[in-house]
């Protein structure tokens, strides 16, 4: 997917009126012009005040002239306002980057990760780059946040995040995606009136309905039943409505959301049937018949969300049927989104299942590695099983057990290598063998199989092995 850099996106800027933008552009250029020849904490200084100015204009004046000058990039004579930023975070960068050298600190981190930022919001040509953008300004600003840094690095990470999605010209979907990533960093610094105005200018009734949880979730209040049950009336009767925008998928994905709202932000008891809902009220996962890249990685991604909620609903809630399969249940459902876009999308299912086993069996930590694992890059199923397989740690009665039943391998074609190296691992002769000679014979990994069988510094090519009798097995053939 390409983002061809076009159109001016506002983002909801709105706000009460203040200094005039004309006269704050006319600060803005001036003070510019006196950054020449000052040293270069003095320049911080003036590029600091200047960023201050110009996110006024955007917030403060978002329809005038002066906003959509900035936001469309456009130069005013020799003057571009939309170059301040970067270079404000290019200068920063090179003055933190002198001073980490010589007292290094976890905030250095941010540093890095804000003009890294800025520089794919730039310069992004797919969403996923994008989507890298707003993840490292997204760490950027926890860093800074976490580090109790000075307060205005925090709102130069929230400034350049407000900007990063101008002059592409974005679908509706993708634009209220960001949008939504902006409120909750926006809610992070106290900005809760710009938050709300993002969520107004939304088109999306999930992005919105999300928006309207991120609120909640910042008051501090916990969700009672009642409001919960309004909640859920209203993806009913509003969101389900047909339209443009309003849709079964909208209502499906805006349940999911409310059932992890209510494990996080409520005491309520969670029935088995409650938490179903988020799969089963709403059948509608999206397009199974066209392909859409973008949507099938959010929508897998959200259902990990979901399973690593669940995972984390403490004894007491009533909840009593979590198990692994439930948990796979629910990500692996909506699979027929992945699998028309074919690639290592084809994999998702099995990756979900495989992380619910994961997170059931290991915890969240290991779980959260292998999702960083397949997030990084995409690996074949087969890969997906010889991790999982390690990272379980299977035994040698695991494995004969779970995928060789009456003498015959009975499991997936993926996990047919992972399980005879494990096997041969174990120095098991008879059970690697039954698959060497009965599964992997008729492959073109026959032959790879075979020197790792033989290379074994598990079995002992000395020793004599019997695997049960060769004439009657033949007889019986």
């Amino acid at each position: 997917m390409r983002i061809f850099f076009v159109a001016v996106l506002m983002l909801g800027l709105s706000g009460p009126a203040s200094a005039d933008p004309a006269q704050l552009m006319n600060e803005v250029i001036s003070s510019y012009n006196q950054i020449s020849g000052k040293s270069q904490k003095a320049r911080l200084s003036v590029f600091e005040s200047i960023v201050l100015k110009i996110e006024e204009i955007l917030v403060e004046h978002p329809s005038s002239e002066q906003a959509l000058v900035i936001l469309s990039k456009q130069p005013i004579g020799d003057f571009n306002p939309s170059s301040i930023k970067t270079e404000f975070i290019r200068e920063l960068t090179d003055y933190y980057n002198k001073i980490c050298k010589v007292s290094p600190s976890y905030t250095c981190l941010a540093y890095i990760s804000l003009e890294n930022g800025n520089r794919l919001c730039e310069s992004a040509e797919t969403f996923a780059q994008l989507d890298n953008a707003f993840l490292q300004l997204r760490n950027a600003l926890d860093v800074f946040t976490s580090q109790n840094s000075d307060e205005s690095m925090a709102n130069l990470v929230v400034t350049t995040a407000r900007q990063c999605t101008s002059g592409y010209d974005l679908p509706d979907w993708n634009t209220d995606y960001y949008a939504s990533t902006l409120v909750s960093m926006l809610l992070d610094v106290g900005l809760e009136d710009n938050a709300r105005a993002v969520i107004q200018d939304m088109t999306s009734p999930y992005f919105k309905f999300k928006g309207v949880l991120k609120l909640k979730e910042k008051s501090g209040e916990k969700a009672d039943e009642d409001y919960l049950a309004r909640l859920d009336t209203y993806i009913a009767d509003k969101i389900g409505d047909d339209g443009a925008w309003n849709s079964r998928k909208e209502t499906f994905l805006a349940t999911v959301e409310l059932r992890m709202f209510a494990v996080q932000h409520s005491d309520i008891d969670l029935s088995r049937s409650y938490m179903r809902d988020a799969i089963q009220k709403y059948r509608n996962y999206g397009n199974t018949s066209i392909c859409d890249k973008e949507y099938a990685n959010f929508l897998f991604n959200l259902m990990l969300d979901y399973q690593e909620t669940l995972a984390t609903i403490p004894n007491g809630r009533n909840y009593k049927s979590y198990n692994a399969d439930l948990i796979s249940e629910f990500a692996s459902r909506p699979s027929g989104v992945y699998k028309v876009c074919g690639e290592q999308f084809a994999n998702y299912e099995l990756a979900a299942v495989i992380h619910g086993q994961i997170l059931f069996l290991n915890g969240s930590e290991d779980a959260k590695s292998f999702r960083n694992l397949i997030m990084q890059r995409a690996i074949s199923a087969e890969e997906m099983y010889s991790e999982y397989f390690a990272r379980i740690k299977m035994t040698e009665q695991d494995f004969i057990e779970s995928y060789i039943i009456d003498g015959k391998y009975d499991g997936a074609p993926a996990s047919i290598m992972p399980i005879f190296m494990g096997l041969v691992d174990f120095g098991n002769v008879c059970e690697s063998s039954i698959l060497l000679f009965q599964n992997i014979a008729t492959t073109d990994r026959f032959e790879e199989a075979v020197e790792y069988m033989l290379n074994s510094t598990a079995i002992d090519a000395n020793k004599k092995y019997s695997c049960g009798d060769e004439d009657l097995e033949l007889l019986l053939n």
